[in-house]
């Protein structure tokens, strides 16, 4: 009996896993694993820049495969997202079951970084053995009885690992949620982001704005009872400012390597770059230590470049920036 998409989704599985083998041999990286107790260079994407071929590998391996003859070929014309291997399989009302239940998931990993648990578990004598929930209640004044079933959420999704009953340590990935580094960032974004989420399905087929194409008539200002737009709304309550600015730049973060290197720089016939919506400077700073006889301009709105400038970050000191243009109509 031929099977033929679970054989193609086997085939392109197989090729991606073994090309990111050679790939990450060829860069002279350590191997993979789960349970290492230090970060691997691929964990952060600000700081580590894959080469061109171990990129694709991880990309195949993680996001896209292609079709058997485009795998031989390495010739890119169709996605098919790994993901079809999972559709393929599991049974759509486990599928409907765990997209139902993915902001417990999101909700447990929350009260792991904000209680210290991550930072705690980072620091214990033996990582790899970790410690029990009845020591980490003790340690933050919890409840044990409330801590496993969020620690065993986790465990399920991958950040940590239950090594005895009920004794939890961190898995490799989820090092980055340690304070100061950019996963910890990352994680905390704009309070009241899930009950917008929520308020989705109301504002698309129930409210009276559902028909709306109104950037003041979303489902963000349903969720937040306000008439404002976002920007507006959060340059008056600067207490979001601070982690949601740090939220948005771990994304811009994560491109600047491959942006800096990738792009043709070099070759542009004028020395002077403006970076619309450039907030703290970050990428232009990247680009001009690259290219040090570049000028350059950072605009944003008042809202993410001057207030983060002078009230919250300071602009990342480089000499060739040479304006901070604020347009309060940008982005509205």
């Amino acid at each position: 009996m031929a099977h033929v998409e679970l054989d193609h989704l086997q085939a392109c599985l197989n090729f991606a896993l073994d090309t990111l083998r050679k790939e990450m041999d060829k860069s002279h990286l350590p191997p993979l694993s789960q349970q290492s107790s230090v970060a691997h260079p691929l964990d952060d994407a600000t700081t580590y820049l894959p080469s061109t071929g171990l990129f694709e590998a991880r990309r195949l391996s993680l996001g896209a495969s292609y079709s058997w003859h485009e795998c031989i070929n390495l010739i890119i014309r169709q996605h098919v997202w790994l993901g079809e291997l999972k559709n393929l399989i599991q049974s759509p009302l486990d599928k409907c079951m765990e997209e139902r239940f993915a902001g417990y998931g999101v909700a447990c990993t929350d009260t792991l970084i904000k209680t210290g648990i991550i930072d705690y578990l980072s620091d214990v004598p033996n990582p790899s053995q970790g410690v029990s929930a009845a020591e980490l209640a003790s340690e933050f004044e919890l409840d044990s009885k409330k801590l496993v079933p969020i620690l065993r959420c986790c465990a399920a999704n991958g950040w940590v690992r239950e090594t005895l009953d009920s004794s939890f340590a961190l898995n490799r990935c989820s090092r980055t949620f340690i304070e100061g580094n950019v996963g910890h960032k990352l994680n905390y974004a704009m309070p009241g982001f899930m009950s917008m989420v929520e308020t989705i399905p109301h504002w698309v087929a129930e409210s009276d704005w559902k028909l709306s194409r109104s950037p003041e008539q979303t489902a963000f200002q349903i969720a937040f009872n306000t008439p404002l737009l976002a920007f507006s709304w959060v340059v008056e309550n600067p207490d979001v400012l601070v982690p949601l600015a740090d939220h948005l730049q771990v994304f811009g973060d994560m491109s600047t390597p491959s942006i800096v290197a990738d792009y043709p720089w070099e070759q542009l016939q004028t020395p002077v770059i403006v970076d619309c919506g450039g907030g703290e400077g970050g990428l232009i700073s990247s680009i001009l230590d690259a290219h040090p006889s570049f000028r350059a301009i950072v605009q944003d709105m008042e809202s993410g470049c001057g207030l983060r400038i002078t009230n919250v970050y300071p602009l990342r000191a480089h000499t060739s920036i040479i304006e901070c243009a604020l347009d309060t109509r940008a982005f509205l």
